[in-house]
């Protein structure tokens, strides 16, 4: 391998869930009293929908990094 040949090359796709929005989807939705781990598992649905394929094959969030804007990891 060339010196200047990386080892690895890494892709990355990012969404970004705004959780205002989901608080207020939540609370449309009848949730009196929605908190963070309420926000935490629709953010956990939407990855599922959004990192899946589009053929029925589901993504396996447990390979997913979520973090906060402030790149804190959840």
């Amino acid at each position: 391998m060339s010196d200047s040949m990386p080892k690895y090359v890494t892709v990355i796709k990012s969404i970004t869930y705004d959780t205002q929005e989901i608080l207020n989807s939540l609370t449309a939705q009848g949730h009196e009293s929605p908190d963070f781990d309420d926000v935490v598992g629709m953010v956990e649905e939407f990855a599922k929908d959004d990192f899946s394929c589009g053929w029925g094959h589901e993504a396996d969030i447990k390979d997913l990094i979520f973090q906060t804007s402030d790149g804190d990891e959840l």
